[in-house]
């Protein structure tokens, strides 16, 4: 299913076989050997997660969260965790964005104003949209969820770039640019 987009190359899709990447811990006696979870987890969560295995307070900046209590089999808060994916190309071959939990994903192309939902536990290859009227939320409640992501990228912009008492880093201008051109930061 690779290359489905009819690009060559990876950072082509939001499909699962461009998304879905092994995140492996090995950390005796706080991880069960063998330990799968079957749930989509953020990347902004395995610096928290190191931190709690290593013992250590988390980065004051942190975005994420330890993923320890999801580890450790007991986690549900996680039930309705939402994984966000975004892919950009600057020079406007590519505008799509994914919100995806463990049993579906809704993606949009802004490029094409599309959007399709996926019910990846009866789906998992993403080859079928569900047809209107079968969508697993409500669309409000979708966008409930996504001006609810905006919130947080945007927050998350103004914590990142703004410089901390204890140190002053300055984004560097690329970084900004990009952040800007994305709405991240105005």
């Amino acid at each position: 299913m690779l290359f489905r987009s009819g690009r060559f190359g990876h950072r082509q899709s939001l499909f699962e076989e461009e998304l879905r990447v092994p995140l492996i811990f090995h950390a005796p006696g706080r991880i069960a050997k063998g330990m799968r979870v079957g749930r989509p987890v953020r990347l902004i969560d395995v610096a928290p997660t190191l931190c709690a295995l290593a013992g250590i307070e988390p980065l004051e900046d942190a975005l994420g969260r330890s993923l320890v209590p999801l580890l450790g089999g007991s986690a549900p808060a996680w039930e309705d965790e939402l994984a966000v994916a975004e892919l950009y190309q600057a020079d406007g071959g590519l505008a799509l964005f994914a919100l995806r939990t463990a049993g579906w994903k809704h993606m949009t192309d802004y490029r094409n104003s599309t959007e399709a939902f996926y019910d990846l536990e009866r789906d998992p290859g993403e080859t079928r949209p569900l047809p209107p009227g079968e969508e697993p939320i409500p669309f409000d409640r979708l966008w409930d969820l996504r001006a609810g992501i905006i919130k947080f990228l945007e927050g998350a912009a103004r914590k990142l770039a703004a410089p901390s008492s204890s140190r002053e880093l300055p984004l560097p201008p690329m970084t900004e640019r990009q952040l800007k051109s994305l709405q991240y930061l105005r």
